[in-house]
């Protein structure tokens, strides 16, 4: 009788609809917009324009733009950015997999927006991409439990956690081998409710395939993520956890274009230069 009463209730709950979301300057602000279905006899797709955090019972203005007319923003202004090391066993190159979620700092400082350049500094030899699903906060996560922490998941996005190795050898920290300016591209969407283990993530170097694997063969779940960083760290509305890369990778030059991609989500495009 209790499996047939579980079974009832979860027959009728309702299921959450999958939304994107854009950040962009409008009127001279940051402003959010809710992306509408490409209308089924065609034309330009639109974007919704609200007040407010998507996050946070947004309103309506009633006026809506073309999304080919809009230039997106970093899809939020997080108070903190972390990054989830080791999280795909392909990345391990010879490391053990961890047995907890491993975390480093990217700051906000280094983010930027799909179209804008990747900086390399002059003493940059060894900058290798990394394409990511990164994990958008839509509650505060202070100690939370595993279902607080996925509760507190507004949605995802993709970024590209551009990593000097040179650096990330030779000094104490990783703070400048992981927040160097512009090492942190990331958006343009946000996707709320979407099933993450049915996702892939991956790289497009130059035109050419250079990363692809499945989000479910992450080692720890963004769930989990979000409660480990969660004991030590109070987590704010719009932070943003890269959750870790896949595969191998290698360096980027000047010249280049790099692709993150995570299909049903998205994709951040981003060409290389020399400072």
């Amino acid at each position: 009788m209790r499996f047939l009463v579980v079974l009832s209730v979860a027959a009728g709950a309702a299921v959450a609809q999958a939304e994107t979301w854009v950040r962009f300057s409008h009127n001279g602000a940051p402003t959010y917009g809710r992306v509408a279905a490409v209308p089924s006899g065609g034309g330009a797709q639109q974007v919704e324009v609200v007040h407010g955090e998507p996050w946070d019972n947004p309103h309506p203005t009633g006026e809506t733009l073309d999304r080919a007319a809009i230039r997106p923003l970093v899809p939020t202004e997080p108070t903190q950015v972390l990054g989830g090391a080791y999280n795909f066993r392909s990345h391990l190159a010879g490391r053990v997999a961890p047995t907890k979620p491993e975390f480093f700092w990217k700051t906000p400082a280094s983010l930027i927006a799909d179209g804008a350049p990747i900086v390399l500094p002059p003493d940059a030899t060894d900058a290798h991409f990394e394409a990511e699903l990164v994990i958008v906060l839509g509650k505060k996560a202070s100690r939370a439990t595993l279902e607080e922490a996925e509760a507190a998941i507004f949605g995802y996005t993709v970024g590209n956690d551009v990593t000097e190795r040179t650096w990330a050898k030779s000094d104490v920290q990783w703070w400048r081998a992981k927040a160097c300016r512009t090492f942190g591209p990331v958006g343009p969407e946000i996707v709320t409710d979407i099933d993450w283990r049915k996702l892939r993530v991956r790289g497009v170097h130059n035109g050419k395939p250079a990363q692809d694997e499945a989000a479910a063969d992450m080692v720890f779940s963004p769930g989990e993520l979000v409660q480990y960083a969660s004991r030590y760290v109070t987590l704010q509305p719009g932070d943003l956890l890269f959750s870790g890369s896949p595969g191998a990778t290698f360096a980027l030059k000047p010249g280049d274009v790099f692709r993150a991609e995570v299909p049903g989500i998205g994709a951040v495009t981003n060409a290389v230069q020399s400072e």
